[in-house]
């Protein structure tokens, strides 16, 4: 191993950066979906002296969430953000409750400004634990350093247990510099409360749907565009030998996307619903599986709300494939603006990334078999015509 740590857990005094790596470590922890920030930085210094745990830097920290539900959803490990205090915190709230009401179980671990400036309204504190109270299953504010160790190894235990779901931590920069002596998960008391059985039958939510059975894949609509069903039939057909990891907007999830039979390999909001989930969801997929085709289904509105991680797939190398099924509109809710949305194609080229645009059915199973064979983030502009989807 590499890095200034041991694998096991020994007693030296430490940091308080330094027990939140350990204690990453030794809940198995591989990967971290992060935004930095002056709170958090301690911990920053010492990702950077490591190599044991690979950091993700998102573009946002709703992004750093939805990678990380991504990432445990495929994986069925606890996916963990990193995020600061004040703002930071509160982008994240989404993603938590996403997790929540689809039971992911994610771990943030969020900066705080120092003790001696907790309700003073400091430059960029807030309630993060009063905040995500409602949206987690637990969340700590960490106010001892010799507690720190212990409170991330029963957030790890509470995530996991029972009724999977989010749980957060929050660390002051004062305890993160402090100094005291690490304990490993095994020698933790798990108050019997935190253990939550599992009800029967209680798995993350997932929505189990199929073709109508009257539906017909009409390869074009009435005016000759290429049709939404059709088009996503097309896909699945030709990707699968690959059985890629998929995951959809919410625009999407109640339609096309559940025609792939790899149910455990599909990911959708079915909870909260939250647009923009389908593109960090597939970045923290394809961080798992880099060898693997992860597609991201997405429609012409979604797909902006977190265009921006496009970047974080450039510099990671994670090859995803988005594929927009553009209607001009606004998914289904037929609210048109046509005239306003972006080129796709230069919008790739801008973060870095191929940009391919089919509008014409003839053409799809070509332009599908081009986006395979490139080993490159894809934006694939699939023109469905200016219909509603279904």
């Amino acid at each position: 191993m590499t890095g200034k740590y041991t694998k096991k857990s020994a007693r030296p005094e430490m940091t308080g950066a330094e027990i939140v790596l350990q204690a990453l470590r030794d809940n198995g922890v591989e990967h971290i979906f992060g935004y930095p920030g002056a709170a958090v930085l301690p911990i920053y210094d010492e990702l950077f002296q490591q190599t044991d745990i690979r950091h993700i830097l998102v573009r946002h920290e709703q992004g750093a969430g939805h990678a990380a539900e991504g990432y445990a959803r495929s994986t069925g490990k606890v996916g963990v953000m990193l995020v600061t205090s004040g703002p930071g915190a509160t982008n994240a709230v989404t993603p938590l409750q996403n997790a929540m009401m689809d039971a992911v179980p994610l771990l943030c671990l969020s900066g705080q400004v120092a003790t001696g400036l907790i309700g003073t309204d400091a430059f960029q504190e807030c309630d993060t634990v009063g905040i995500t109270r409602p949206c987690t299953k637990h969340s700590w504010l960490v106010t001892e350093v010799n507690e720190l160790a212990a409170t991330i190894h029963r957030a790890f235990q509470l995530a996991q247990s029972g009724r999977p779901g989010p749980v957060l931590v929050d660390v002051p920069k004062d305890i993160l510099v402090q100094t005291a002596y690490y304990t490993g998960p095994s020698a933790i008391a798990f108050p019997e409360h935190y253990i939550y059985p599992a009800a029967a039958g209680v798995k993350p939510r997932q929505t189990a749907l199929h073709w109508p059975p009257s539906v017909t894949m009409h390869r074009a609509t009435d005016d000759a565009t290429i049709g939404q069903r059709y088009a996503l039939d097309r896909l699945f057909e030709l990707t699968r030998d690959h059985r890629p990891y998929i995951a959809a907007d919410m625009n999407l999830h109640s339609g096309g996307p559940a025609r792939f039979i790899d149910s455990d390999r599909w990911i959708v909001p079915s909870g909260f619903g939250t647009m923009g989930y389908g593109l960090p969801a597939a970045i923290g997929m394809q961080i798992a599986y880099p060898e693997n085709l992860v597609i991201d289904i997405a429609d012409a509105s979604s797909v902006q709300t977190t265009m921006k991680e496009l970047s974080t797939a450039i510099q990671y190398d994670a090859p995803i494939k988005v594929f927009i099924l553009n209607n001009g509109r606004m998914g289904f809710d037929g609210h048109s603006y046509s005239n306003a949305l972006p080129d796709f194609l230069k919008l790739a080229e801008a973060f870095g990334a191929v940009g391919i645009r089919c509008d014409e059915p003839d053409d799809l199973d070509e332009a599908i078999g081009e986006m395979l064979a490139i080993r490159r983030p894809v934006l694939f502009d699939c023109r469905i015509g200016n219909h509603l989807m279904t």
